[in-house]
């Protein structure tokens, strides 16, 4: 099936903002374990190239846009 380009790199967007957040029973990540996670989920349940496109040379830049954007009150 196809899917878009956009809602691949959400996929992993949202994914790594879970892992970073916790949730219940579960603590917030490092951006480290985040992204292993990350890699350990490419090509089952993320596109390989958008989870190596974001955590390549450890995902310094995907961490620095992470850290830049703010929590939105819900």
């Amino acid at each position: 099936e196809h899917i878009p380009p956009a809602a691949r790199v959400a996929a992993v967007a949202i994914a790594y903002d879970d892992l970073r957040r916790g949730g219940p029973g579960r603590p917030p990540l490092s951006h480290p374990a985040a992204c292993d996670q990350l890699r350990q989920g490419a090509g089952r349940a993320y596109d390989p190239a958008v989870v190596e496109a974001l955590t390549a040379d450890g995902g310094a830049d995907f961490e620095r846009l992470y850290a830049g954007i703010p929590d939105v009150e819900e």
